[in-house]
């Protein structure tokens, strides 16, 4: 469930990106935001007029908004503070590396080619390769 999560977290138009101190990459003005089970509704309108923050996503299935704040990390610990948020955090973006985990990747002989299928082995565009190094800007 968490790696659909941060899947469809990553794919909901990202356009640029912040890299906190640590190094982690996170769209700029944007938090994740879980509420609690039961949550008071107009406690979280309030809250989010507070601080000047509007809901850009809504994750119902998981009770997640992604907000818009012009300063997000100004506010994380009061919006933490709230009996009706579970966590506030940073929207961090996420990337995959490696090889798919397709069942039937290994058909696709033009991307990495052991001579599975009775081909000459390497005879492939080197994706696996290629993923270790760059998997795209999207």
């Amino acid at each position: 469930m968490l790696n659909k999560l941060i899947l469809y977290l990553s794919l909901i138009g990202l356009t640029s990106a912040v890299i906190a101190s640590d190094g982690a990459e996170y769209a700029p003005n944007e938090l994740i935001v879980k509420l609690a089970n039961g949550a008071n509704h107009s406690d979280i309108v309030t809250l989010r007029k507070n601080v000047n923050a509007t809901v850009k996503k809504t994750i119902s299935q998981l009770n997640i908004e992604v907000w818009n704040i012009q300063d997000g990390q100004g506010f994380v610990d009061l919006i933490q503070s709230n009996r009706n948020i579970v966590y506030a955090e940073p929207n961090y973006i996420q990337k995959a590396i490696g090889a798919p985990d397709d069942a039937r990747f290994d058909e696709l002989w033009g991307m990495h080619n052991s001579g599975q299928t009775g081909g000459k082995a390497d005879a492939d565009i080197d994706a696996i390769e290629a993923w270790d190094v760059f998997t795209g800007s999207r």
